[in-house]
């Protein structure tokens, strides 16, 4: 939204928060919920040969919880370098990215073993792991004013290479009276590097006229379908107390489709030169279905 501001060149800053609700399909963990806050600052340029050029940069907080068993902290860095601009009648974006993040995970079990007599603990895991992302992604959209005058055709695609770093499980046990044990649930994870390429097709219609000047009409409607073309990946997890038992862990964003549904408000004037923007949007099918909607307040200097 910073890159594809209506607002005049220059600095931008935008600060967004956003909570989602997922379904996991096949997770036995079901939902989770999630809170996001973040600041994103771009700085661009229009230029006569070349568009519109500019660097973005940005911060972001990801808290995620599964009810009272799992616990995901993440802070997360990226910047990037931009281009937008039309060539004949389609409107493009391109981007080359690097970022990069840091992540707390708490989990919080009960598990049952058996060793002279049946025990059960309760235990109580952690682990710190960092995750890494270049590449870059690209988006044209093609009005298409003989079927309709507002509506508009568009496709992104992006090629992404990801860095997992390997991280291992810590954790404290009681049994079930309140003595004091050895943690067996901890897992030992493997690191994995792969290669993922995102995109998204679909047809949008400007409820909304856009005005003259503008790069966005106020309110937009969009329907389409996103994925991944990469293969299926897996991250390898080994148990710590039994070491020769290892198991797969799906990394739920790649080799999927699913239908996108998304209502979007594009920069509305609350006066004061601060616009107020926002999206509610719907993924469903494939590797998962999340309903999530996100609210931003844009300022240009």
């Amino acid at each position: 939204d910073v890159i594809q501001s209506n607002q005049p060149d220059g600095l931008k800053v935008a600060v967004a928060y956003q909570r989602s609700d997922v379904n996991q399909l096949g997770v036995a963990a079901g939902k989770l919920n999630s809170n996001i806050g973040g600041i994103t600052v771009g700085v661009d340029r229009q230029t006569e040969s070349f568009g519109k050029v500019g660097i973005v940069g940005g911060y972001s907080y990801n808290g995620m919880s599964a009810g009272g068993e799992v616990n995901n902290t993440s802070n997360a860095f990226q910047l990037g370098i931009f281009n937008s601009g039309t060539i004949f009648d389609a409107n493009y974006v391109g981007m080359v990215v690097y970022g990069s993040a840091s992540n707390k995970l708490q989990r919080n079990l009960t598990d049952s073993y058996f060793s002279g007599t049946a025990i059960t603990a309760n235990e109580s895991l952690s682990s710190n792991s960092n995750v890494s992302w270049y590449g870059v992604q690209g988006k044209v959209a093609l009005p298409l004013t003989n079927i309709a005058k507002p509506l508009s055709a568009f496709a992104q695609l992006g090629v992404l290479g990801y860095r997992a770093g390997a991280f291992n499980e810590t954790g404290t046990a009681t049994s079930g009276g309140g003595t004091p044990i050895s943690a067996l649930a901890g897992l030992n994870v493997a690191g994995l590097n792969y290669t993922a390429i995102p995109f998204v097709l679909g047809a949008s219609y400007d409820l909304m006229e856009k005005q003259s000047g503008k790069a966005n009409a106020p309110l937009t409607f969009s329907v389409g379908v996103l994925g991944n073309l990469s293969a299926k990946q897996n991250l390898v997890a080994s148990t710590q107390n039994q070491t020769i038992y290892s198991f797969d862990l799906p990394v739920a964003q790649t080799s999927y489709v699913s239908g996108l549904v998304k209502l979007k408000v594009n920069e509305m004037d609350v006066g004061s030169g601060f616009k107020l923007a926002g999206v509610l949007q719907a993924v469903i099918g494939g590797a998962y279905n999340s309903y999530q909607g996100n609210l931003q307040l844009l300022k240009s200097f």
